[in-house]
């Protein structure tokens, strides 16, 4: 087997798994980016009041 081959191979060992793990992947930067948007957003005055 060539090296060419062999990255072809593995290339496409990649590409299936990343097909597979694509919503779990992209749920996790989701989750990720709400909590920094959270983190960062201010609490309103009138929430403290209540």
């Amino acid at each position: 087997m060539t090296r060419a081959e062999a990255l072809r191979i593995g290339k496409a060992i990649a590409d299936r798994k990343y097909e597979i793990e694509k919503p779990y992947i992209l749920a996790k930067q989701y989750i990720e980016r709400m909590k920094r948007k959270k983190e960062s957003t201010p609490v309103p005055a009138s929430v403290d009041k209540m």
